[in-house]
């Protein structure tokens, strides 16, 4: 098998015939490096033309010759929930689920630091979901209930 030399067949001959074999494998390894030189550039000038449009790079890392598009005009409405949303409440657990129910009376003023009078007849209820760790049995999350009570001085009223 035959194959065609690297370079003009006038040139080729020149070269002594003990020489040929080693310099076409020194050209071969040329050419291989230089199609994979080929491959990359063609790969870095893909790069180049991303920007945070058509990727996943911010907008802070486009070149400044990028242009945006113009900010949004403003709808007249304010933002986050808009008036008639229904507010979103997780319902209370009922106090026989309840893991524990943990009182927390307060016992001076936070202001004054006098003594607080009087009883709250329905404290305020506050309920804290730990969630298990993963085990082999599978354990339902139990609520922890804590009232909190609302009592008041005499000279702050609070």
């Amino acid at each position: 098998m035959r194959r065609e030399p690297p370079l003009p067949q006038q040139l080729w001959d020149r070269i002594p015939p003990d020489i040929q074999p080693a310099l076409r494998v020194l050209i071969e390894g040329y050419e291989c490096r230089i199609g994979a030189l080929e491959a990359e550039v063609a790969e870095l000038k893909e790069r180049l033309k991303q920007n945070s449009r058509n990727s996943s790079r911010p907008p802070s890392a486009d070149p400044p010759a990028v242009k945006r598009k113009p900010p949004r005009e403003p709808s007249g409405r304010q933002r986050g929930a808009q008036p008639g949303h229904p507010r979103p409440e997780r319902s209370l657990v009922p106090v026989e689920q309840v893991k524990a129910v943990v009182p927390c009376k307060p016992t001076h003023c936070r202001r004054c630091g006098g003594a607080l009078q009087g009883t709250d007849p329905q404290p305020l209820r506050h309920q804290v979901i730990e969630v298990p760790l993963p085990t082999a049995a599978r354990v339902a999350p139990r609520p922890a209930d804590a009232n909190l009570w609302d009592k008041r001085t005499s000279c702050c009223e609070q």
